[in-house]
């Protein structure tokens, strides 16, 4: 177990007993390697070797496409932790993909204490098909205070298997009750698709590795991008492993600290603004009793850089006839919807989880209508706007503060 500390958090919901080691802070600022890129007026799709990260992070992947988004679903899978993560073969579902979307890549990442053995992962696929992926070490670094040889971040990409949205259930990533073995915190399953209805330009740029922190600061330099425009809309997210609600604090792209329920593995996502020209954003975990490990940041951004056309007839929802106002909101808002025909439609909320957390149904007359839609019981965040009517699916994205 972790040594030095002993600490007992006590919650609405119920207990957590925590053992942390408490050590000298300590401060690191990786930058993630120096490479060109080159970009292109109308798209721009990287691929250089992909830089694993020892004790930092490297480049993983940028593309910017009309239309281009994601969806993930992180699930904690540790068993050796109190309380325990979810039992494999694990459901991951996704909710967040229009039914027009091209897959254009998909990862699994996992991060795991032990002695960085291989791992091999498992996915059966919503239509019933199973496939398994040898996972790539994405770097490694010292352990996580516990008495394991060291830590280790893998993926694995899984773009072959995606076939829209459904559960997907992943086993083989190996747990354990004791320090021994190899013991995977938790995952997340990330899809990047292109929906080729929507007339926005999305960019993503990720980096992956492995960065521990024994108690102080870790601090990520991303680089390797330049935004075109101020973004219309844009957010950051890293995933960082065995925060155990010790208050650490994260900024993601030089915005104001805040802190998470810490719970063993954590994915974490925040609205921010990128401007024209920027080519750096920075990531930073602090905490002062706790050891952890960041092992992905990434971020993603809409502008209208690129002149995106759709098939706009009346067989085809388009993003631009579907507007969401205000956004940024506090919770109530607008949705101005155009359709070509009298119908009812589905509106349905999906959290950064893939978890729907909203959902109804509205009739609406041929042509333009505005309905007023009231989400302020959710928690401040990012959330998918699913829009589904006769002529296709649109996927919006909001931020609630």
């Amino acid at each position: 177990m972790k040594a030095v500390k002993l600490v007992v958090l006590f919650f609405v919901l119920g207990s957590l007993k925590i053992v942390a080691q408490s050590a000298a802070p300590q401060s690191a600022i990786i930058p993630n390697g120096a490479f060109n890129v080159k970009l292109q007026s109308a798209q721009k799709q990287l691929d250089p070797d992909v830089q694993d990260g020892n004790g930092s992070l490297g480049f993983l992947y940028d593309t910017t496409l009309c239309g281009l988004n994601y969806t993930q679903h992180s699930l904690k899978l540790s068993q050796r932790v109190t309380p325990v993560g979810v039992v494999q073969p694990a459901p991951f579902p996704i909710t967040a993909i229009p039914v027009n979307a091209q897959i254009e890549k998909a990862y699994l990442w996992c991060v795991a204490v032990g002695n960085g053995g291989p791992i091999t992962a498992t996915i059966t696929n919503p239509a019933a098909n199973t496939s398994n992926f040898l996972m790539a070490n994405t770097g490694q670094d010292i352990d996580l205070c516990w008495g394991f040889p060291g830590t280790y971040s893998y993926r694995a990409d899984v773009t072959s298997c995606i076939s829209g949205n459904g559960n997907y259930i992943i086993s083989g990533l190996p747990v354990g009750t004791s320090i021994s073995g190899s013991d995977v915190e938790g995952a997340t399953l990330m899809i990047i698709y292109k929906d080729v209805s929507a007339t926005y330009t999305g960019s993503i740029h990720i980096d992956d590795g492995c960065l521990v922190m024994l108690s102080g600061t870790a601090q990520h330099s991303m680089i390797g991008f330049n935004a075109c425009a101020t973004s219309a809309f844009s957010s950051t997210f890293m995933i960082v492993a065995d925060l155990q609600n010790l208050g650490a604090t994260l900024s993601m792209n030089n915005g104001p600290s805040f802190g998470v329920l810490e719970d063993w593995y954590n994915y974490v996502s925040d609205s921010t603004t990128i401007t024209q020209a920027q080519s750096t954003c920075n990531f930073s975990v602090s905490s002062g009793n706790d050891c952890f490990c960041l092992s992905v940041a990434g971020l993603y951004t809409q502008t209208n850089c690129n002149n995106c056309v759709t098939a706009n007839n009346e067989n085809v929802l388009v993003s631009n006839s579907i507007h969401i106002f205000p956004n940024p909101t506090a919770g109530e808002f607008e949705l101005n919807i155009t359709t070509v025909r009298s119908q009812t439609i589905n509106l349905i909320v999906v959290d950064q989880l893939g978890q729907r957390v909203f959902e109804q149904a509205a009739y609406v007359q041929a042509g333009k209508q505005i309905l007023n839609v009231n989400l302020e019981k959710l928690k401040p965040g990012n959330y998918f706007v699913q829009i589904r009517a006769e002529e296709g699916i649109v996927t919006k994205l909001i931020s609630i503060h």
